[in-house]
């Protein structure tokens, strides 16, 4: 039986402080079966540079 896949959507606007937590809270679950969407809203400050790293 194969696992479920899992979206993990993040939407975000100027949260650029955030991230590095928000990422490494998604990237350290046991469940490895899973895409992780990051989504801009309007962004001003440098989130959307960070996203595309």
């Amino acid at each position: 039986m194969r696992a479920a896949r899992v979206a993990v959507v993040c939407i975000f606007c100027n949260g650029e402080q955030f991230f590095d937590e928000a990422i490494a809270s998604v990237m350290t679950q046991s469940y490895d079966h899973f895409e992780f969407l990051l989504c801009d809203d309007g962004s001003t400050d440098n989130s959307t540079a960070r996203a595309l790293e």
